[in-house]
């Protein structure tokens, strides 16, 4: 058995998305990295339960343990670092392993969006397996719907091969494709993720002083507008009850929706295979490819602190975790807020 080292440049408290991208960044760049979780899974906040193990986190009580505090240690309560989403919350002994995954924080990614470029960039893409959204349905009560739900088209194919739209709309939504396809920037190497041209956005939208404006002047009608605001645009209704319709933002949003269908399947989404907490799972392989070093079902219970000679302030240098093993940073120690 290998004897973990004491001292690294930088102590990573938690699994969660943003610390695992830190800890395969800080890896990469050639920085001693420990990171410790007291859960037995990567992904803590974002994991991705088997039914079995999300039956056992709701069933889990909110409990939180301090022990008392000696000079120059912080203690720190198991929610204080963790969450209580990132709860040891093993499958019972005997259990096959699950085929069906619940992420505690559901996630979908449109097929060419910056984030997917940066995962294939950085070689993360190899331990991610994903599969292309199979349909979006939308909630439509009344007759030709099944069950009460509508399928969103997605594309031109979609668009022609959808019966509920007449002739007439199908062109004025095929001269919007047109309009919002152009907008769509193309790399010079023709690889890689350029942001929309905002100015270029707001001169596509002229005067129009709402989205549904906008699409009005399409001569779109109603229903057809309807799906494009909340099903593709995702304009949502604010906490005080206005619509959120800012024009550029919707238009954003429908032109990397027109960018990202077609590239790997019909749909513009992409969904992970086992669940959104593989993106957690895949930053912290590639940290440990690079030599970082991550123990789980090892709570952290306190900070050790020291004061700054210069500034006379108290700043943390290291942890202690449950099993009495102690850690030090020669950098930092950073914790996701929570």
């Amino acid at each position: 058995m290998v004897d973990t080292p004491s001292e690294f440049d930088f102590i990573i408290l938690g699994t969660c998305h943003a610390t695992s991208i830190l800890a395969g960044a800080l890896s990469r760049a050639g920085f001693d990295v420990l990171t410790v979780d007291g859960a037995a899974h990567y992904g803590g906040a974002s994991a991705s339960l088997s039914p079995v193990e999300l039956d056992q986190l709701l069933a889990t009580q909110h409990d939180q343990v301090y022990q008392e505090a000696t000079p120059g240690e912080v203690p720190l309560c198991s929610d204080h670092v963790l969450g209580r989403s990132e709860r040891d919350v093993l499958a019972s002994t005997g259990v096959a392993p699950p085929r069906t995954c619940v992420d505690l924080q559901p996630k979908l990614l449109l097929a060419n969006c910056e984030y997917i470029s940066t995962l294939i960039r950085g070689g993360l893409h190899r331990y991610i397996e994903y599969k292309n959204l199979e349909e979006i349905l939308r909630a439509q009560p009344g007759e030709g719907a099944d069950n009460g739900y509508a399928r969103v088209p997605s594309g031109r194919a979609d668009i022609f091969k959808d019966r509920s739209l007449s002739l007439g709309q199908k062109r004025c939504l095929m001269k919007l494709v047109k309009v919002l396809g152009s907008l769509v920037p193309r790399a010079e190497d023709g690889t890689g993720f350029r942001p929309v041209d905002r100015e270029a956005l707001r001169t596509v939208a002229g005067d129009a002083d709402s989205f549904d404006a906008f699409l009005s002047s399409f001569g779109l009608d109603d229903d057809v507008r309807l799906l494009l605001r909340h099903s593709v645009a995702f304009e949502t209704a604010g906490l005080d009850g206005e619509t959120n319709s800012d024009t550029v933002a919707c238009l954003a949003r429908l032109v990397a929706c027109i960018r990202s269908t077609g590239v790997y399947g019909p749909q513009p989404f992409l969904v992970p295979l086992y669940g959104a907490g593989e993106y957690a799972q895949a930053w912290c392989r590639l940290g440990a490819v690079y030599g970082g070093v991550f123990i789980l079902r090892e709570q952290p219970t306190r900070l050790l602190v020291q004061t700054n000679a210069e500034s006379g302030k108290e700043e943390a240098v290291g942890v202690a975790v449950a099993g009495g093993a102690r850690y030090t940073a020669r950098r930092a120690v950073i914790a996701a807020e929570t």
